[in-house]
């Protein structure tokens, strides 16, 4: 899906003037504004494709220990700042994900034990013992601020949340060291239940509710700055963009949840044009990590996929349509 746009996740601040936008609104202002959610520090047990739309996380369920967690971060990207209420509600598609509320550190909260130095491209340094984010400012002092008010929640199964951010008035309004995405805005844990099942999941905006006037539950005032009128607004719509989770199991090459004769047929015709010398693939798409991770799937003896992973694969579901319970390394030892 090719969407013109930028990442992102979102904020959520009260209204003091203005009209709030929505994101099922007409763009119209001359520059374009998007937040987005990124995934950042993947583990070694995961699979990460960066190119697409839309980034996508694959893991194998059988790497799924017990208090996994993957790291996300909310990015901005725009070419000038106007912000000056942010509001968003952010939720996954299943409660065996759940954002991890223990983790959260608002942007105002202490983040490290002692104050950390960053350098900003025009070589300004400066310490503090929060975790610099987007919309932060340093002054003529080089004393860094947040330069905002800062509220947020989780509900109660903690598959769901939601923040409200308002700068302060007179806040300068330029991204810290001139870059809407050199730091992120937002940053959020998610814990994997260890029993999640075989699908793609999501963390994205939360879906229109009744009780909310935002048809997303995303807004965004932007005050014309330039101007030097701060009471009048740019309707402005962002671009907002999820991120994808992805969980297979071994054996499951086309991820519909069952170890079937379809996945053997699928690895015979992957040796089969390996063997003439053909580009072999599983992926019909062009993302290397969806076919690393698919290959990865296929590999019933940690090799090439060939004709005895997918006899393996045969006996597998031959035993599972027997009532027994197959065992991966009882199978492949008799090869």
């Amino acid at each position: 899906m090719k969407k013109k746009g930028l990442f992102a996740l979102v904020l959520s601040g009260m209204m003091l003037m203005g009209n709030a936008i929505s994101a099922g609104a007409v763009y119209e202002s001359s520059e374009e504004i998007a937040f987005a959610i990124r995934p950042v520090d993947v583990a070694e047990n995961c699979l990460y494709d960066g190119t697409g739309y839309e980034k996508t996380i694959y893991i194998n369920q059988e790497d799924i220990q017990e208090g996994e967690t993957l790291h996300f971060s909310v990015f901005i990207e725009a070419e000038t700042q106007q912000m000056d209420i942010v509001e968003l509600m952010l939720e996954t598609s299943s409660e065996k994900l759940t954002f991890d509320a223990d983790a959260f550190v608002k942007p105002t909260a202490v983040y490290y034990q002692s104050n950390q130095t960053f350098t900003l491209p025009d070589g300004t340094s400066f310490s503090t013992t929060l975790k610099p984010y987007s919309l932060g400012s340093v002054g003529m002092n080089k004393v860094y601020s947040t330069n905002c008010m800062f509220s947020s929640g989780f509900n109660e199964t903690q598959a769901a949340f939601s923040m409200n951010l308002m700068l302060m008035p007179g806040a300068n309004h330029e991204f810290l060291g001139g870059q809407s995405d050199l730091f992120s805005f937002l940053d959020l844990d998610v814990k994997l239940s260890p029993d999640i099942e075989v699908g793609t999941y999501r963390i994205d905006f939360a879906e229109p509710t009744e009780e909310k006037k935002n048809p997303n539950y995303v807004s965004l005032d932007i005050a014309d700055h330039s101007a030097g009128d701060n009471s009048k607004y740019i309707d402005t719509v962002p671009v907002l963009k999820g991120c994808n989770i992805r969980i297979g199991k071994k054996g499951d090459i086309d991820g519909d949840g069952q170890i079937s004769a379809d996945d053997a047929t699928r690895i015979l015709i992957y040796s089969a044009q390996s063997g003439a010398g053909e580009q072999a693939h599983f992926s019909e798409n062009d993302s290397e990590a969806e076919e690393n991770f698919m290959y990865s799937l296929a590999s019933i003896n940690g090799t090439t996929p060939n004709a005895t992973d997918a006899a393996n694969i045969l006996t597998y579901a031959a035993m599972l349509g027997a009532g027994e319970e197959p065992d991966w390394n009882e199978i492949t030892a008799q090869n």
